[in-house]
């Protein structure tokens, strides 16, 4: 499994858009073609502004991962899990970090222009109610878990936890055949009692908004699979395009040299 969501030779993936940080369609297309060039994921959010058909029309060999969240109405998952399976995705990412309030402010009439591409495909097929956010489960109760279980059960791409988790939570997740973890700017120490909870086999990968090259070698250092490159690809655009993306992987990868 580690194979599957790290490339050994540049340990990093490209996740431009989040529920806080989002980018026109131009950083994203461009990131994608990256992430495909340099054979290191991509990760595609709800909120993202190109949909994931056109992710897998764009590019079609990169790994893809679809980054969704655990809702309690099941067949949006079940329409999401059977899109990434027919646009040949690599994984789904469960985020557990966002509040249910702060998905999708403004869906219709989005400030600047901006396009929910996902989103927009979800409210087509109605399964999303205009200008308010889904309820979605807590990662404390019974029923998250359980909806866990559900969609390792139904998916069959690999599945990640993305959040911060303590032992009870990992145990749980290894009940409901997780596949990996991501932690959300973890310290050192938190990456340590992970990887004690979850063992070498068990990809464990990092995210954060504004996580340096340095301390992404340091990530590393302390046997983190992979890093995911959020706000810096954002930077690298408007710099110099898709080149300056590359640049800004380039930049990340001669830190771990």
């Amino acid at each position: 499994m580690v194979n599957q969501v790290s490339n050994p030779i540049l340990p990093f993936g490209i996740a431009p858009t989040s529920a806080d940080r989002r980018v026109n369609s131009a950083v994203e297309i461009a990131s994608l073609k990256v992430a495909e060039k340099l054979k290191i994921p991509f990760v595609l959010n709800l909120l993202s502004s190109i949909t994931i058909e056109e992710a897998a029309e764009i590019s079609p060999n990169a790994s893809k991962w679809l980054e969704i969240y655990p809702f309690k109405d099941h067949r949006i998952t079940e329409v999401l899990v059977q899109k990434v399976e027919k646009s040949n995705f690599s994984g789904i990412m469960v985020s557990t970090n966002e509040s249910e309030t702060s998905f999708f402010p403004s869906i219709e009439g989005i400030e600047m222009g901006y396009k929910p591409a996902v989103i927009h495909d979800l409210l087509e097929l109605g399964l999303l109610k205009s200008n308010s956010s889904e309820k979605i489960y807590d990662r404390d109760s019974n029923e998250f878990w359980s909806y866990t279980k559900w969609l390792t059960g139904i998916a069959k791409h690999p599945i990640i936890l993305k959040g911060n988790f303590n032992e009870c939570d990992v145990i749980r997740a290894v009940e409901s055949q997780i596949s990996g973890f991501c932690l959300t700017d973890p310290s050192f120490q938190e990456i340590k009692a992970m990887q004690a909870s979850i063992g070498k086999q068990t990809p464990l990968i990092v995210s954060g908004d504004v996580i340096c090259e340095k301390l992404s070698a340091e990530y590393l250092k302390h046997g983190v699979d992979l890093v995911l490159i959020e706000r810096a690809t954002q930077w690298g655009f408007t710099i110099n395009r898709q080149r300056g993306i590359e640049d800004v992987v380039r930049l990340y990868e001669n830190a771990i040299k």
